[in-house]
């Protein structure tokens, strides 16, 4: 009998050794009756732990192909005369991963809620969590038009296929867009893509390979994170002060690491909803251009913006063409049309066109000239979302301060999405799933948007475009009856 392991092979030791004596068995090389040598002579001789023997021998027992144990021996069971189908095994996919998958796989697995599935919840459960539907604003009615005449020119004019990098008037809208928040860029250098989260992907894909170093302000976007480890980047964490990233921890990470991207998202950013200042931006270009580090900048929610002066994006700051810009139009199309797009020097746009042909030959060509016609001749429907978002962040904020203030600390977001709530008494966190549950109301919890998941204790991100402006106030209620359910701790 020859067994050799490979312990180069992805599989493990035990599924090996099975896998050659299954073979032999099938083959007809050890016969019906045939006894296995000893568990103790083959992990000598192949140099393996005896329970990884044991654990061989007993797959093929479990398969039938083998029976006995203990000092009777095992033996050869099963029939070389049976046809080999029977004994096929299924396929372990969790050993043909690639390296990138595995060690991502457990962060990607858990659940995106603080409890529950979205597809399982009780009746009534209400979701501040903005992943059940973000978008239930904006006109059907602008949509529906748009879409139509779209619809009418196709079948007049046929829907000629657009450029792997969009729809060309789309992109000269966008390229307009660009130049009024003081960014000069043609259109060569935008890219169309399904989302913004499409465009982060393919950057993360152009430019990092497993073992390549990011620094990234914490906490941050998940689908970020989500990206990043898919391409086995190690992320290294920069944290948030009152301005932004703490610029003194970002040296210090750049200077002892080959950092191939700093990912930031300076306004309103996920989760925090809060905004980098403008000197801060200016820092943080000067210390990246020293370092010769590309910005990914992440400006998904620019334009919710309820109050205060707009500050221009980095990539308009930026002299040295250093910073890779994403952003999305999902937030000012009727209904959340998934549309983002990508700006960065044309040749890193080349570089992206057949990546994204890998992904798909093009966004959806119909979309794309849907989101033109909405952008250019239906600006009003951008202006009643953002007033209907504002609305939605006003009704969180006067829910919370009158059912939450005892329970959560938390500050009026100037636009975006989300308020970033902390618990007043950490030590509750573990308790307060279960009665969020009890209250019929979901919450995110802060060690999402961490790529270590032992951080954000006590954090939650509220989503108030996440939830029906006229459900705020019952999800609210429901969170602070859940935070006043919560046991109270005695002072030690």
């Amino acid at each position: 009998m020859l067994i050799r392991i490979d312990r180069d092979d992805r599989a493990p030791l035990y599924v090996q050794i099975a896998d050659q004596l299954r073979f032999q068995i099938l083959s007809g090389a050890l016969d019906t009756g045939s006894r296995l040598p000893p568990t103790r002579e083959v992990s000598e001789a192949l140099k393996v732990n005896r329970k990884t023997v044991v654990s061989a021998y007993r797959l093929l027992r479990s398969e039938g192909l083998v029976s006995g144990c203990g000092r009777g021996g095992t033996v050869v069971a099963g029939s070389p005369n049976a046809p080999e189908r029977e004994w096929i095994r299924p396929v372990l996919w969790s050993h043909l991963y690639s390296d990138v998958v595995r060690p991502a796989s457990t962060y990607y697995g858990r659940s995106s809620f603080s409890v529950g599935d979205p597809l399982d919840l009780p009746p009534g459960t209400l979701s501040l969590t903005g992943e059940v539907s973000r978008y239930r604003w904006g006109s059907a009615d602008t949509l529906r038009a748009a879409i139509e005449d779209v619809i009418l020119e196709a079948n007049a004019d046929g829907l000629p296929r657009p450029h792997a990098g969009g729809f060309a008037p789309l992109r000269e809208t966008l390229s307009r867009r660009a130049r009024m928040m003081g960014a000069s860029i043609g259109s060569d250098r935008l890219m169309i893509t399904a989302g913004r989260q499409q465009g982060i992907y393919l950057l993360a894909q152009a430019f990092l390979e497993k073992g390549d170093s990011v620094a990234m302000e914490v906490p941050s976007y998940v689908g970020a994170i989500h990206a990043f480890k898919a391409h086995g980047a190690q992320i290294h964490a920069v944290p948030l002060d009152a301005e932004g990233p703490d610029l003194s921890i970002l040296e210090g990470v750049l200077s002892r690491h080959r950092v191939k991207l700093i990912y930031v998202a300076p306004t309103f950013r996920d989760p925090t909803g809060t905004t980098m200042s403008l000197q801060r931006r200016k820092d943080l270009l000067d210390l990246a251009h020293r370092y010769r580090v590309p910005i990914l900048e992440d400006d998904a929610y620019q334009v919710l913006r309820y109050e205060g002066d707009p500050l221009p994006p980095l990539f308009a700051l930026d002299r040295k063409d250093q910073t890779l810009y994403v952003s999305t139009l999902e937030y000012e199309l009727p209904l959340g049309l998934h549309v983002g797009w990508v700006a960065a020097p044309s040749s890193v746009i080349e570089s992206l066109v057949p990546l994204k042909r890998a992904l798909e030959f093009q966004t959806h060509p119909i979309m794309q000239k849907v989101a033109h016609r909405v952008l250019t001749e239906r600006p009003e429907s951008i202006r009643s979302i953002v007033d209907s978002a504002r609305r939605s962040r006003d009704a969180m904020f006067a829910a919370l301060e009158s059912y939450c203030s005892q329970g959560l600390s938390f500050r009026r977001p100037e636009g975006g999405a989300f308020v970033w709530a902390e618990l007043r008494e950490v030590s509750a966190r573990s308790e307060l799933c279960r009665k969020l549950l009890d209250e019929g109301v979901l919450c995110s919890p802060g060690y999402r948007f961490f790529p270590d998941e032992n951080c954000g204790a006590g954090h939650l991100r509220l989503d108030f475009l996440g939830v029906a402006p006229h459900r705020i106030d019952d999800a609210v209620r429901r969170l602070g009856f859940a935070l006043n359910a919560l046991p109270v701790r005695s002072a030690q």
